[in-house]
């Protein structure tokens, strides 16, 4: 106690911290105190100021397919178990899949039932009963698919379209085999260009690159 003031060793000092300790005169100093429960939105503004922050190379996803170059694609969205991913648009903008109506029916429940508030994107997972799709439609292995819904429609999307991710690991020289070979041939480095060159919060995954990039198509990642 001096004068007034109660101070806290919160931390005991050791040889490790005695020439950085510091006394803290915070009302909170002698307290416990927990994380703020609060929700942060993983928009651009705000992935674009957690950089700046953190120096952290941390981007939402796009560009990943559904069907990639090589003809691979994903799993039928009635796989019992599967989480599949769809991304919200105005009804206007999508043509209607055709499917057996059990599928048609099953799909439009689920996304219609869902509890996921995102006004983007919108997860389901299809469940191990109770929702039958036809058999055709598994035998075709459906995986690119537009449903509308009233005024909007959903869009069958990569399960991380438009995730969030901290690829800083992946920006180290030796950690991708991309950044050694755009070192040597003087380019910037493929994973930190989209913050520090093309000041995006976006990393697009090349699924399918530009004509005449020399960037080889990557293969669909599930």
């Amino acid at each position: 106690m001096t004068g007034d003031v109660t101070k806290c060793a919160n931390v005991p000092r050791t040889f490790l911290n005695e020439d950085s300790c510091v006394l803290s005169y915070s009302a909170t100093a002698c307290g416990s105190s927990t994380a703020p429960d609060l929700q942060i939105d993983l928009n651009a503004q705000n992935l674009e100021k957690l950089h700046e922050l953190t120096g952290q190379y941390v981007y939402g996803l796009l560009g990943l397919p559904v069907v990639d170059k090589f003809g691979e694609k994903l799993e039928n969205p009635c796989t019992p178990g599967l989480r599949s991913r769809w991304e919200i648009k105005a009804a206007g903008e999508c043509t209607a899949t055709a499917l057996g109506t059990n599928t048609n029916a099953s799909l439009v429940e689920l996304l219609f039932e869902s509890s996921d508030s995102n006004p983007f994107i919108r997860d389901i997972n299809f469940p191990a009963s109770g929702f039958t799709c036809e058999s055709s439609d598994y035998i075709s292995g459906i995986a690119e698919v537009e449903i509308i819904i009233g005024n909007q429609c959903f869009k069958r999307v990569h399960p991380e379209h438009m995730s969030v991710f901290d690829f800083t690991y992946w920006a180290l020289d030796h950690t991708h085999p991309g950044n050694m070979v755009a070192m040597m041939d003087g380019e910037s480095n493929p994973i930190k260009k989209w913050r520090d060159v093309n000041a995006s919060a976006f990393l697009i995954f090349p699924s399918f690159p530009d004509a005449g990039s020399d960037v080889p198509p990557h293969p669909l990642g599930k």
